[in-house]
């Protein structure tokens, strides 16, 4: 599992946690396959005013890229990816 997390904020100077109206998680996995997730489905966890996580089961090696996106009260939108390599045990936990 690897869990995913952004912190949404306003443009205030210093910037404060705030929460969008509308959440979402793009995740494309290794094969490039694009699942999209959300907080209204509750799929996305709030843990905070403007701080969101998912836990993410990946099941493949590669490269997965995610995107989060955020609409209403904040616009904003972070990406970024990360490696899973493939274990050199042959029936790895």
């Amino acid at each position: 599992m690897v869990t995913l997390t952004v912190l949404f904020t306003n443009n205030a100077t210093p910037p404060v946690a705030t929460d969008p109206t509308t959440v979402l998680l793009r995740v494309t996995d290794p094969a490039g396959v694009e699942t999209v997730y959300t907080y209204a489905l509750a799929q996305v966890t709030k843990t905070s005013v403007g701080n969101y996580s998912f836990s993410l089961e990946v099941i493949a090696h590669g490269y997965w890229n995610y995107r989060w996106e955020a609409e209403g009260a904040v616009v904003a939108a972070d990406e970024s990816r990360f490696l899973v390599k493939q274990s050199i045990f042959p029936n790895p936990l």
